[in-house]
């Protein structure tokens, strides 16, 4: 493999770590506090029942930035957004702090 394809796949590996921590240090003590329970699936999954807003039971994959909506069966890009946007929303000062700089707009 090319030097550059290394470093690439460092980068990556890098950004994906980040994601983790930064839904670990923010997200995931938002959700928490606003009464969801949530539990960690395995190294890198973690799910929580959304039954108020309709969405079932939702798995987070924070490296990945992937979400599945298992009640509609329906695989998601974006999940610090969606998470922001959709369950967080009504927590403006806790949202403000959960800012996403890794998530296409």
């Amino acid at each position: 493999m090319s030097e550059a394809g290394k470093e690439y796949r460092l980068f990556l590996k890098q950004r994906r770590e980040e994601r983790y921590s930064q839904f670990v240090n923010s997200l995931l003590p938002a959700i928490k506090s606003l009464g969801y329970e949530v539990i960690q699936r395995n190294d890198y999954g973690f799910e929580f029942i959304v039954p108020e807003k309709g969405f079932g039971w939702v798995i987070f994959y924070p490296k990945g930035d992937r979400l599945l909506l298992c009640k509609q069966n329906k695989w998601l890009y974006g999940g610090f957004s969606w998470i922001r946007k959709h369950i967080l929303k009504d927590n403006g000062s806790m949202q403000n702090r959960c800012t996403d700089y890794y998530s296409a707009p």
